[in-house]
């Protein structure tokens, strides 16, 4: 007999969930068709615009969406801002290290010019000596 009350059990609830369904259904197809109609649809919208419930979400939603564009934009002000400036560092550090390695490189070239200039002035005083042994 156990058996029997447990199997009825799910048939019942189904018949249940069966109604329930048909119930809501229906009040949804009566409500669609309620809202048809275009006076009936005219006098729900005009309550709704009218409703301070609805004014104050609209507002609220304005508000958030306006709050989220504005961060929105701000992190993109922000990034764009933040890739310019790094780029502009980027080239002043490579402008600031070519002058580095001209300014090297200037400072080797006169380095080897006071060696050479040292080397030509030794030269030019040992020609002065032999020159003048030959004159005397």
């Amino acid at each position: 007999m156990m058996n029997d009350n447990e199997n009825n059990k799910p048939s019942e609830d189904s018949k249940e969930a069966s109604v329930s369904r048909a119930l809501i259904g229906g009040a949804v197809g009566a409500t669609i068709g309620w809202l048809y109609k275009p006076e009936t649809r005219k006098l729900v919208v005009s309550h709704i615009r009218q409703s301070e419930t609805i004014k104050n979400l609209a507002a609220e939603i304005g508000r958030s969406v306006q709050e989220r564009v504005t961060e929105q934009a701000l992190k993109n002000i922000k990034s764009t801002t933040a890739g310019f400036l790094n780029k502009d560092k980027s080239k002043d550090s490579d402008e600031k290290e070519k002058a580095r390695k001209n300014e090297d490189n200037e400072s080797t070239r006169y380095s080897a010019l006071e060696e050479e200039n040292k080397r030509l002035a030794n030269q030019l005083q040992m020609l002065e000596e032999k020159i003048n042994k030959l004159a005397e």
